[in-house]
């Protein structure tokens, strides 16, 4: 994907590794009971209007990315969904005018 491409003056290399770099300064930031409950935390997706719950911690795919084990893209779409899915069963919050069907998923 080109700067070209996003249709901004940005480019997504650049942006991704800023945004890598600020959850990496947030994670070394975070309490040993905060890191706990991030390695307890399970990824999770919606497909077909159901949960789809993996058997890995946010922290695996975090460090997955972060050690390029993973692809970002494919990962960020378990991340929507994990992020969409503990918003609402903690916090009873739902993302405004965003449906998680419309959700496209790249394998």
């Amino acid at each position: 994907m080109s700067a070209k491409t996003t249709g901004s003056d940005i480019i997504p290399e650049d942006k991704i590794s800023a945004e890598l770099m600020n959850g990496t300064a947030i994670m070394e930031k975070m309490s040993n009971e905060e890191k706990n409950i991030f390695n307890l935390i399970h990824v999770c997706q919606y497909s077909n209007g159901s949960l789809q719950r993996s058997n890995d911690s946010l922290h695996k795919w975090w460090n997955d990315v972060v050690n390029e084990k993973q692809c970002i893209r494919i990962a960020s779409a378990y991340f929507i969904g994990t992020a969409y899915h503990y918003l609402m069963i903690i916090y009873h919050e739902l993302i405004p005018s965003f449906d998680i069907s419309s959700l496209e998923r790249i394998s």
